[in-house]
């Protein structure tokens, strides 16, 4: 009589723990997501450290200003197959008679590596029939003031870019240090998995229904963090 729930246990539990996975990987699964994660925990990171006006950073956005040559005007997380050396290119269709991914050309495809737009300020349309070292040739300042000049320089400044993304490289670098020592949930070998009855046993299938094992969770589930004087817990 007492053993009789427990198929009905079994199968409540296994619903529960596939049902977790899957809300917990929906929103998870995705370029867009990890990418607005990290986003976020870096600028948190580097406002962190913006508390005296003599080290006053004006600009932490790893995103140029739109009017930059260098601005990047395409989605971030499905950008077109951006333009190649003509020899090159040869590689990404077929090389050493293996041919390469046929839908490179899926999201599209750029006509040029710098910002398309940032000629027509000067009255310059850089389209698919230009060439972008032309169109920089016609560019001409007849008259322009030191306020104007500064602007240019500094939208324009791939140095001051280098040094943005150097300070987010690094800010990215130390969150990535403080998640380890956060709660992580974890699938693989070495983390115990505790079945219905309450035995942990590694690798321990689940039963879905009367004895049959409907499917196989082979792998194992567990969280884990790391602690400040180096030790962990897991479960």
């Amino acid at each position: 009589m007492h053993d009789r729930p427990r198929p009905l246990i079994r199968r409540f539990i296994a619903s529960l723990t596939l049902w977790s996975l899957a809300v917990s990987c929906v929103p998870g699964c995705s370029r867009r997501f990890w990418r607005q994660q990290a986003e976020r925990d870096t600028y948190a990171a580097i406002a962190e450290k913006l508390t005296d006006a003599r080290w006053f950073v004006p600009r932490t956005s790893i995103v140029p200003d739109s009017r930059s040559r260098f601005f990047d005007p395409y989605d971030a997380d499905r950008p077109p197959l951006p333009p190649d050396d003509p020899t090159a290119h040869r590689y990404m269709q077929c090389v050493d008679g293996k041919r390469g991914y046929k839908s490179w050309h899926k999201l599209g495809r750029a006509f040029s590596i710098e910002n398309p737009d940032w000629l027509r300020p000067f009255g310059i349309l850089l389209d698919s029939r230009g060439d972008p070292v032309v169109a920089h040739a016609q560019v001409a300042l007849n008259s322009i003031t030191l306020p104007d000049a500064l602007e240019l320089s500094y939208i324009h400044s791939r140095d001051y870019q280098l040094q943005i993304e150097e300070l987010y490289l690094a800010a990215l670098a130390l969150t990535g240090e403080r998640f380890q020592f956060d709660v992580r949930y974890l699938r693989g070998a070495g983390l115990p998995f505790v079945d219905a009855g309450l035995q942990t046993t590694p690798n321990q299938s689940i039963p879905l229904g009367g004895g049959d094992t409907a499917a196989d969770l082979s792998t194992s589930s567990g969280v884990r963090q790391l602690l400040p004087s180096g030790a962990q817990w897991a479960v």
